[in-house]
């Protein structure tokens, strides 16, 4: 078990990599507008986020985090739809 932990541990670094790409994509959106706004693409990348922290606190046996990653999954499920 523990050799899998080791191997699944990069998912947490993966969210990261989506949760930066989301504030990129919602500042260069904001600058080409003129205006703040927020995409669906925004929303996409925070929920595949969401969910692989959300993957990546199970692995960590971190179930507090986990509760609150099904909490910001669902926000930006309701802002997708």
């Amino acid at each position: 078990m523990s050799e899998w932990r080791e191997f699944l541990y990069p998912i947490g670094f993966l969210a990261s990599i989506l949760f930066g790409a989301r504030i990129l994509t919602q500042w260069v959106n904001s600058e080409i507008k003129k205006t703040s706004t927020v995409s669906l693409l925004f929303w996409q990348l925070s929920l595949v986020g969401n969910v692989l922290l959300l993957i990546h606190s199970l692995i960590q046996v971190q179930y507090h985090v986990f509760f609150i990653q099904i909490g910001n999954a669902m926000i930006s499920w309701r802002n997708i739809n």
